[in-house]
């Protein structure tokens, strides 16, 4: 099993994304052709992402969930940055009324599905009641950390 340390990324350089992207390579152990084919793309790809241009759209997605899952918070979170920046999160702070979740947890989809499918049930709405009045302290805890975090980020 390989051991993965923690890195923490600087925000304040120009090319974050490409730091980001070499850094969780070089974290992985993989070579620029190894994390080409990790990430479904050519190895001048990589190349690039890690000198010119940063990635972009699904690939960043992609990031966000390897570093996540390699227990790499910080880089995931750099990308995840990137993200929000290229497709905004107004969305999300006005209506919530989109939202992507990348679930792989068997577990997780399941209940993340079945919960979805009561709320949008009308048949269900005494269980989606019950879960919107479960996880009510967790919404107001989510409420208050995305306020702290536009706070810090003025």
């Amino acid at each position: 099993m390989k051991h993965l340390r923690t890195m923490t990324i600087s925000t304040t350089q120009a090319n974050v994304p490409a730091q980001a992207f070499r850094q969780l390579r070089k974290a992985l152990g993989d070579t620029q052709e190894a994390f080409a084919g990790r990430l479904q793309i050519t190895t001048r790809t990589v190349a690039r992402y890690e000198n010119d241009g940063p990635p972009a759209g699904v690939v960043l997605a992609r990031l966000v969930q390897i570093a996540a899952a390699h227990n790499l918070p910080a880089l995931a979170a750099a990308f995840q940055r990137v993200i929000d920046e290229e497709v905004g999160d107004e969305h999300l702070r006005s209506a919530n009324e989109f939202l992507t979740l990348s679930l792989t947890d068997p577990d997780e989809i399941l209940t993340v599905g079945s919960v979805l499918d009561a709320i949008r049930n009308p048949r269900h709405a005494s269980i989606a009641a019950a879960v919107q009045e479960a996880i009510a302290p967790l919404r107001e805890e989510k409420k208050r950390a995305r306020l702290h975090c536009a706070v810090a980020s003025i």
